[in-house]
């Protein structure tokens, strides 16, 4: 068992029953959030209903529950706004920074029997290939190979035209803003998006086109 196969649980909701935490409290996931490849909790903006109150925030997963105190988690203020402790065995409580208990859910017994060995398969190939599911993608139907393509074209379309909706309504339909800021977001790469179109929003176009023929007050600006 290791913990990037929880996370693959958690991401694509695997389980094969409810959740609940340790303490009885049932847990309805309504987003599961971002996979954070970076430093901080597994998964962030995550959205659950727990015992009927709904929390939004990060999501950290671990073999044992006790491994919080063992990766410092309990000293971290980054960790501070976790909603949810997703464990394989839940061995001990644990409390954040500001000493609130962590809502834990233990999932040793809720991993479907042939997923783990499925999982090791396609991580760890018997024989060396390219890629590791490119003996099992003949098995797929050709038509649910060429609908599961066109359905995450859609999505990938849709969830970008969501963002620059969302900008645009920022902007009360100000297109050139729009873009300012969507340039912005995806200068910043996946680990910098959000400061970067933060920055674009406290350094507005319109300053921007006043002094657009003095590159170093631009630049003044931009840094600060």
């Amino acid at each position: 068992m290791t913990e990037v196969f929880l996370h693959y649980l958690w991401q694509h909701r695997l389980f094969t029953g409810p959740l609940v935490t340790t303490d009885g409290k049932e847990v309805e996931v309504v987003r599961v959030g971002y996979y954070n490849h970076n430093s901080g909790p597994d998964f962030s903006e995550a959205r659950v209903c727990i015992d009927g109150i709904q929390w939004v925030g990060q999501v950290e997963i671990h073999i044992k529950a006790t491994d919080w105190n063992l990766h410092r988690h309990n000293a971290d203020a980054a960790y501070n706004n976790v909603i949810l402790h997703l464990v394989y065995i839940n061995d001990g409580p644990v409390v954040t920074q500001l000493g609130q208990p962590m809502p834990t859910v233990e999932v040793q017994h809720l991993i479907p029997e042939d997923i783990w060995s499925r999982y090791s398969m396609l991580i760890q190939p018997q024989i060396p290939i390219a890629i590791p599911c490119m003996l099992q993608i003949q098995e797929v139907p050709q038509i649910v190979l060429e609908s599961t393509l066109d359905r995450m074209l859609v999505e990938r379309l849709q969830r970008k035209a969501s963002d620059v909706q969302r900008l645009l309504d920022d902007s009360r339909s100000h297109w050139e803003t729009t873009c300012y800021c969507m340039v912005a977001r995806y200068l910043g790469g996946k680990v910098n998006a959000f400061a970067f179109e933060m920055l674009a929003k406290v350094t507005p176009l319109s300053i921007i086109a006043k002094i657009k023929d003095n590159p170093f007050r631009i630049e003044a600006l931009l840094f600060g």
